[in-house]
């Protein structure tokens, strides 16, 4: 906020980041309007830190505000868009891209061979500290679906590492 709105609406990196930010805040609204802006003014120059391209980090925020507003198909749709786009496997953005694909592929009824393997993967990249939103997501799915294959030893054990996770980081 005590950035030039020009010096902020002409780097991308900057846009990006004001745009998380306004998801976080819970104002969808404001946190699309600034993923517009990014994609305006994404210039190709390479983020410091987090996603591999700008493009990656536009399309899982944007994967990321359709998941929380529901509208699944969209989540999956720019989930697998963003795990394509972010192919860095140190990458500390990959696991957000995967639980948002695994998590919206689960809860549109895709066989659990779809999902789990995905959500797996989420929680496997992750990095410890910088994804735990995104794991505790991924591992509240893997819970969900492989309850719902039948396998409740499983679900058992990612609703334990979840619940670990949480009261670990203090994610009440």
């Amino acid at each position: 906020d005590g950035l030039p709105l020009e010096l902020v609406a002409s780097d991308p990196r900057l846009c990006l980041a004001r745009a998380w930010l306004a998801l976080d805040l819970g104002e969808p609204a404001a946190a699309e309007r600034w993923a517009n802006a990014t994609t305006a003014a994404d210039d190709g120059r390479p983020l410091l830190e987090g996603g591999a391209t700008v493009a990656s980090g536009v399309a899982m925020l944007r994967a990321t505000l359709a998941y929380r507003a529901g509208d699944l198909g969209t989540a999956e749709e720019l989930g697998a868009e963003a795990v394509e786009l972010e192919d860095l496997p140190d990458s500390t953005w990959r696991a957000v891209a995967l639980a948002t694909l695994g998590s919206a592929r689960h809860f549109r009824g895709a066989p659990s061979d779809r999902v789990i393997p995905v959500l797996e993967q989420a929680v496997g990249s992750a990095q410890a500290g910088a994804n735990s939103m995104a794991v505790l997501r991924a591992q509240g799915a893997l819970a969900a679906a492989t309850f719902g294959a039948g396998d409740l030893d499983g679900a058992r054990r990612w609703v334990a590492a979840a619940d670990a996770l949480r009261s670990e980081q203090s994610l009440d």
